[in-house]
């Protein structure tokens, strides 16, 4: 069971918990966030100059869930934040200790937990690298898919521009082809998943769930969309919402 603790956490408990918190600073297109996991400070951003982000608090909560199982740490949420969303968190991090038991349950609080109503589905979202998957997915969910998102920085690095740039002239074209929208979000968060497991092995789905609670593609009223990919675990642990995104 969840339990709630009211209240802001004090500084003698910094290092025995992650305090997750909206965006430092939030303008439209940027946000940047400052996390504590243990002895490490960590300065993330996100950027994208097509879409507005959103820099709640609930993406936090999914950058913070894999250092908090792997220290044994409590996840310390301020700020309101949707009850079903940190349920299905727990869930979620229920499932993921019992396929890798070197992790261990985290425990909860927030300062605010409410309800939180599921809306009318607006836009949905396909993460896209330019790959066979990718493309599978694509062609599969057609006639419903509205965007195609590329995270710069998740499977290829930063500074890997060669790259990007041949995704992102892939992502143009099948915008002019086809109509879908084609999102582009650069981020460092990559090294938060790094730092604390393998990337496509226990990190991925905490880091495309990040993705998802900045952006407008949250997936509605679902509990956990749950995809096994690469033998590791794509896991979106995500809250009623009023838009959607598609993986697999």
């Amino acid at each position: 069971m969840l339990e709630w603790r009211a209240g802001c956490v004090n500084d003698s408990e910094y290092r025995r918990s992650i305090v997750c918190r909206a965006a430092e600073t939030a303008r439209a297109h940027r946000l940047d966030f400052a996390l504590q996991i243990a002895e490490k400070s960590y300065q993330v951003y996100f950027d994208s100059p097509r879409v507005e982000l959103d820099g709640g608090v609930e993406a936090v909560v999914c950058m913070a869930a894999l250092a908090a199982m792997c220290h044994g740490l409590r996840i310390d949420v301020q700020g309101p934040v949707s009850a079903g969303f940190l349920a299905n968190q727990q869930k979620l991090a229920d499932i993921f200790t019992g396929w890798f038991p070197q992790y261990r349950l985290p425990s909860w609080s927030a300062e605010k937990a409410v309800a939180v109503i599921p809306g009318r589905v607006e836009r949905v979202g396909s993460f896209f690298t330019g790959g066979v998957d990718s493309f599978y997915t694509f062609l599969k969910h057609r006639a419903e898919i509205t965007d195609l998102i590329y995270v710069h920085g998740y499977d290829v690095s930063l500074q890997d521009m060669e790259k990007r740039r041949a995704i992102s002239e892939m992502g143009a074209a099948l915008e002019r082809h086809t109509g879908v929208r084609f999102v582009e979000i650069e981020t460092n968060a990559v090294r938060l998943f790094k730092d604390h497991g393998k990337w496509g092995l226990h990190g991925h789905g905490y880091g495309l769930g990040t993705i998802v609670r900045h952006s407008q593609w949250l997936p509605a009223a679902c509990v956990y969309p749950f995809l096994v990919c690469r033998g590791g675990v794509d896991a979106l642990g995500v809250a009623s919402a009023n838009r959607r995104a598609v993986r697999g």
